[in-house]
């Protein structure tokens, strides 16, 4: 518990901003410019010019991986947060009190997934805010908001309204965890679906690669303008068709 308390004490996760530490900007760097290299020396084929892109490249792509990695932690963390639900309607169910809920599911969690996961942590918030008389329904404020997540805001939202009012609490935890499993289920099987559209996608864009070396010899009667024109024009558009295909699967929920 003495760790729990030390992470409660500290700053608490916003899950909207994901910031890179070192190791993650690093990699993120090598791979933008290992990628730009591979693609200019493919067009271009011009070394100076393939470092200059790749230093670019490699730069702008930090914020992209950060992206990448928010959308992954926000993922982990609904995951856990429904396995959380479950658990508490349990608790409910056999006739817990709020307290008492929420360290079962604590306890759940941790052995489900760690201490220090997302959910772990933020129940063992949750818990220490209870034991010092904080408001159940503030803690479930502050998770929902920093969740970034909007399953998250309507069990807070749900949790606010039934225990204010004085209803049938164990009732509507287990319709509220019911519809909101539900619905996180049919939203896995939909990112489950369109993951199979987006490696299809990025297959597309690899062809460029392999046909470009292939059709060269179609340029060299071509004045170098024209060529470096055309070259540039085309990785243009592969890179506006490659973002509005990104756009079309990456969809929201």
């Amino acid at each position: 518990m003495a760790q729990t308390l030390n992470d409660f004490l500290q700053e608490p996760t916003d899950y909207s901003v994901y910031r890179l530490n070192a190791g993650e900007r690093a990699l993120a760097f090598v791979i933008g410019f290992v990628v730009a290299v591979i693609v200019m020396q493919v067009f271009f084929g011009n070394i100076i010019f393939d470092v200059i892109c790749g230093i670019g490249t490699g730069i702008a792509f930090q914020p992209l991986l950060a992206g990448i990695l928010k959308k992954r932690r926000k993922n982990k963390l609904l995951t856990q947060f429904k396995d959380m639900l479950d658990s508490l309607n349990t608790s409910y169910s056999v006739g817990k009190n709020t307290m008492g809920a929420f360290q079962d599911a604590m306890n759940d969690m941790s052995l489900q997934y760690g201490a220090n996961s997302y959910i772990g942590l933020e129940l063992g918030r949750i818990n220490i805010g209870l034991a010092n008389v904080s408001s159940i329904e503030d803690l479930l404020a502050d998770f929902a908001q920093r969740s970034g997540l909007e399953d998250v805001r309507t069990f807070a939202d749900v949790f606010y309204s039934v225990n204010r009012r004085g209803g049938n609490i164990k009732s509507v935890i287990s319709e509220t965890k019911s519809i909101i499993c539900e619905k996180i289920e049919i939203e896995q099987e939909i990112e489950t679906v369109t993951s199979a559209s987006k490696n299809s996608l990025y297959v597309i864009m690899v062809m460029p690669l392999l046909i470009v070396p292939v059709t060269s010899g179609f340029m060299e009667d071509t004045s170098p303008i024209v060529s470096i024109l055309t070259k540039l024009g085309a990785i243009v558009l592969f890179v506006v068709a490659f973002l509005i295909g990104n756009k079309i699967t990456d969809i929201k929920f």
